[in-house]
């Protein structure tokens, strides 16, 4: 996945376990400090060549491994780079009222710590609603001052005296933004709550222009029910409630992080994604996501919770506030066994379970190709289009050999051969492409016989997943 999103995902937003000590059903969450730092570090490091140029990473974490955290931000990020340290509300408990003294004061509230990958980037401002605000209104087009070239025609009107508050184009958009709300969402908001929506998601002042019933131009005035927001988040709920996932995050922190990072069509990514609360939320915004977890919670409420969203039957959240009514689709990958261990010294090597299903298997995902063996093309081991193929083999190949399979290949497909060895011009053959498998995977591998007709059957993947490709992510199909 590094490599395919590298320099791609606009805003990563992780939860990671907060190293209480305590034990919890998911996670091991009592670890020296020592020990989560160099876990942390390994996924910051990842985490920076994923973002784009303009991304936005967020980590929300509580006072005990928050100051650390921040050192090691400061390291793999840079100091420039730091934005925030955004406070947002959490739980209490009011187990203390019953004693006269205490030890500490209770915990209201976790950190998220907000990190650019450049030193120079920008932020939007960032808008929220208020409750208690004037509503919005419509007044009057038509301005007493006398400018003629403020004097066209809008709904069949054009003034002979007086002028149009605003120029033609910016009118002609502002009706034209009116009539969109009309023919997409007067159903589900009212007007102010769209013009709210408009604001948090773009930043920007919505022109509305309509013709009322009395045949009157008129323009809208806007509520002042939106506020600039600063980095005291008290006022968004952040402890979700749609599973029984312990410290699941509710979907108004998340339309919050994606909205003010993000733009339709974004990627977010969540690589601890526990219930889900993050794809959920950025698939009901129009957001691209990868969520990453451990773990049968996985299936027990990361797919269920994502089903329920594509199939419109999550009500909850943030599905009314953004209009959701459902569509769009995943996929869903299991990430199978590695395909390296540690030797007694403590370096990786190549296990030595390791074999001939597995890689190729394994040399399918890396060159890009859908592990796909046909019993009836020996050849055929995977493809990547409806006549390109790849085939795996441990032989080192002749002239002969190649010419015999680029003849069954023929001139209308395609073949990336992953070999030994070859004893031939590389660019013999139009269509065959030749590539050396690395020896320090063939001399680890446990092979039956070694030929280059090796056999459909001892390259399929093993019935136990313990067994799957090694290292890398296999498909299940879970796409709409």
């Amino acid at each position: 996945m590094e490599s395919e999103y590298t320099g791609q995902v606009k805003c990563i937003y992780i939860d990671p376990p907060y190293n209480t000590g305590a034990a919890f059903t998911h996670y091991n969450d009592g670890l020296e400090h020592s020990i989560w730092l160099g876990l942390m570090r390994d996924r910051l490091e990842i985490y920076k060549k994923l973002l784009s140029d303009d991304g936005l990473l967020f980590i929300q974490i509580d006072y005990r491994e928050g100051a650390r955290l921040k050192c090691l931000l400061d390291e793999v990020f840079g100091e420039t780079c730091f934005k925030n340290e955004i406070i947002v509300r959490r739980g209490t408990k009011n187990v203390q009222s019953q004693f006269e003294t205490i030890d500490a004061l209770s915990v209201g509230h976790d950190t998220i710590f907000l990190y650019a990958k450049s030193q120079g980037t920008r932020l939007p401002k960032l808008m929220a609603f208020q409750e208690d605000a004037e509503p919005g209104k419509w007044d009057t087009f038509w301005r007493g001052t006398d400018r003629k070239t403020m004097r066209y025609e809008i709904f069949g009107i054009k003034p002979e005296t007086g002028q149009w508050r605003w120029a033609e184009n910016r009118t002609k958009v502002a009706i034209k933004n009116y009539q969109d709300y009309l023919d997409n969402y007067s159903d589900s908001m009212s007007l102010d709550d769209y013009y709210g929506l408009k604001v948090q998601e773009t930043g920007e002042k919505l022109n509305l222009v309509r013709l009322s019933e009395d045949n009157v131009v008129q323009y809208y005035v806007p509520p002042r029910n939106y506020k600039m927001v600063s980095d005291v988040w008290m006022d968004v709920r952040t402890s979700g409630k749609y599973t029984d996932f312990p410290h699941e995050k509710h979907e108004e922190l998340l339309e919050r992080i994606v909205r003010w990072s993000t733009k339709p069509g974004d990627i977010v990514l969540d690589s601890f994604a526990g219930s889900g609360s993050t794809g959920a939320t950025a698939h009901k915004m129009n957001r691209k996501w990868i969520m990453i977890e451990l773990g049968e919670h996985c299936d027990t409420h990361i797919l269920p919770r994502i089903e329920a969203v594509i199939n419109n039957i999550d009500d909850g959240g943030i599905s009314k506030a953004v209009d959701w009514k459902g569509g769009g689709g995943f996929r869903y990958y299991r990430l199978a066994p590695s395909m390296l261990e540690k030797d007694k010294w403590g370096n990786w090597v190549i296990s030595k379970d390791y074999n001939a299903g597995m890689l190729t298997e394994a040399m399918c995902k890396h060159m890009g190709f859908t592990y796909a063996p046909d019993e009836s093309h020996y050849w055929m081991h995977g493809h990547s289009t409806e006549t390109d193929f790849i085939y795996v083999t441990t032989s080192s190949l002749t002239h002969e050999q190649l010419r015999a399979i680029s003849e069954e290949v023929g001139p209308n497909r395609t073949l990336l051969i992953c070999c030994k060895a070859f004893n031939a011009n590389a660019e013999a053959f139009d269509n065959l492409t030749l590539k050396k498998i690395p020896q320090a995977v063939l001399t680890k591998c446990e092979w039956g016989k070694d030929d280059y007709s090796l056999n459909v059957a001892k390259l399929q993947p093993a019935e136990s997943d313990d067994q799957a490709e090694p290292d890398l992510f296999t498909e299940e199909s879970k796409e709409v």
